[in-house]
């Protein structure tokens, strides 16, 4: 960006390169979603059109196969508690980092439900992120902001 730049060009910069990290963040995998999910609860460390952009990561993550998704279903509940669900629509309400939303209705009671569904290989992935990161903790730990924006040990630590 440059000074002389509008505020307005400023956001539509921020915006497309928003969409740019939004996009890799999803293709780096559930650990990495949800950083940008921190991120985007973030107006102290990103600019607007960042904030912005990076909250579609709260709910909006492109979602896995439904297919695969009611087999997941049916192996974690079994048949019998499977076939009570009837679901109200075919694709999901919500996707995220870790798993995504089904509105369904429970045959037996009528009562309306959420199913939640975690992304296959979703353990694997955030345990192997993990583990490098706290492998990297201890570099990371001498990155600091004096101004206090920034607790980088914090901020592994808590993660």
């Amino acid at each position: 960006r440059r000074p002389q730049d509008d505020e307005e060009k400023k956001l539509a910069l921020d915006c497309a390169r928003a969409s740019e990290l939004k996009e890799i963040l999803i293709k780096l995998g559930p650990t990495y979603v949800k950083l940008g999910q921190v991120l985007s609860s973030r107006q102290d460390l990103l600019p607007a059109g960042y904030v912005q952009t990076l909250q579609a990561l709260q709910d909006q993550v492109p979602p896995f196969s439904d297919s695969i998704a009611r087999r997941m279903v049916s192996r974690e509940l079994g048949p019998s508690a499977a076939s009570r669900i009837e679901y109200i629509k075919e694709s999901p309400v919500a996707s995220a980092s870790l798993g995504q939303v089904y509105e369904c209705v429970d045959r037996e009671t009528g009562a309306r439900v959420a199913v939640k569904v975690q992304r296959p290989g979703a353990l694997a992935a955030v345990s192997l992120d993990v583990a490098i990161i706290r492998i990297l903790g201890p570099i990371l730990y001498k990155i600091n902001d004096p101004e206090g924006n920034l607790d980088a040990k914090g901020l592994v630590d808590e993660w």
